[in-house]
């Protein structure tokens, strides 16, 4: 493996990232397409920081999160992982090259969050042997593990009492948390939520949201939070990435991001965003459409067709990432020329 280093500050070190997959195809492959769930896509994550990523269904997110837990092959790129733990070294590990035993390892300073909470428990385990696994699988369950489950249940709002207890018994938000619970077991460094308030009712989102914010500050965790809620997004992010068919097409610090947006396709998902306000109309929007096949993707800058904004040279060439001002980049030809963008009513500044 290539050495990798990378300075004390980034955690991850996405490269030109690419994640493919066939499809369709009829007799002996005839007729097989390419998928491009994921393009090109580069990103330093910093150590310690809240890091938001936005985008339509479709967009890739769930893909990104999946490549960067080993869950789906990769089809070209690079993904550094420098956590501090020991073991790992200062050049680091590719995450996108790794083998199985390198990937155990990695395991333990990575985790995810998934969606779902009601299809990723085992309704035959209990709770204790649920958030108690991965302890027993990495062989660092301490002699009275039972005692650091209940610890872990304490620390995400349940009790020690519920270690016996089966996954039915609980509802939506407190499945949610046992998962979390499950996922800062080995006290990893860095946690991927993906999409993991998006099928709880607001209110216990709103619980959730506040029980990682604590974590990550106790835990010192780095948090990606991957959704398509823009308002939790808003409120929860230090940094916002926004994924467009795979690609990375804005990414800044979140309040300039919301303020100030400089992609088109930025300014459609914030306008898009419901407001209180009975007067407004969709006109107001400067985008419109849906999202193209990643099957076949449009030419040039992939949101050309519905951009209001579009020149004849945005269907023949790929923008290239533009930097702005203060860590904002727009991969937009004309991402410096767009006029400011008014808040809709009803929305903050």
């Amino acid at each position: 493996m290539t050495e990798m280093k990378t300075d004390n500050d980034t955690v991850l070190d996405i490269c030109d990232l690419s994640v493919r997959f066939d499809v369709g195809g009829g007799f002996m492959g005839r007729g097989r397409k390419v998928l491009k769930a994921v393009e090109g896509f580069n990103l330093k994550v910093r150590r310690g920081e809240t890091l938001g990523v936005v985008g339509e269904s479709g967009c890739g997110k769930s893909t990104l999160a999946r490549a960067l837990m080993g869950l789906v092959p990769v089809h070209s790129g690079r993904i550094g992982f420098y956590p501090t733990a020991s073991g790992f070294g200062p050049e680091g590990l590719d995450l996108a090259r790794c083998g199985k035993s390198a990937w155990k390892k990695a395991h333990r300073a990575i985790q995810i969050v998934f969606q779902d909470p009601f299809s990723s428990l085992s309704p035959k385990q209990t709770v204790g042997n649920i958030v108690g696994e991965p302890l027993i699988v990495h062989g660092v369950a301490p002699r009275g593990w039972r005692e650091r489950v209940c610890e872990l249940l304490d620390m995400v709002g349940l009790s020690g009492a519920d270690f016996d207890r089966y996954p039915h018994e609980f509802s939506g938000g407190q499945r949610q948390r046992i998962m979390i619970a499950r996922a800062i077991a080995l006290e990893p460094e860095v946690l991927i939520a993906d999409e993991a308030v998006s099928a709880l009712d607001v209110s216990i989102q709103l619980q959730v949201i506040r029980l990682l914010e604590e974590l990550k500050q106790k835990l010192g965790l780095t948090l990606i939070f991957i959704s398509h809620d823009l308002s939790v997004v808003r409120a929860l992010s230090d940094r916002v990435v926004i994924m467009y068919l795979g690609r990375r097409v804005e990414v800044g610090p979140g309040r300039r991001i919301f303020t100030d947006p400089r992609h088109p396709y930025t300014r459609m998902l914030i306008r898009s965003t419901p407001v209180p306000d009975p007067d407004f109309r969709l006109e107001e929007m400067e985008s419109f459409g849906e999202l193209p096949s990643p099957i076949a993707p449009p030419p040039g800058c992939p949101f050309h067709p519905r951009c209001a904004h579009a020149q004849e040279l945005c269907s023949a060439r790929l923008p290239e990432p533009r930097p702005l001002e203060a860590g904002h980049v727009a991969a937009c030809h004309f991402a410096a020329d767009l006029p400011v963008m008014p808040p809709l009513r009803g929305q903050a500044a």
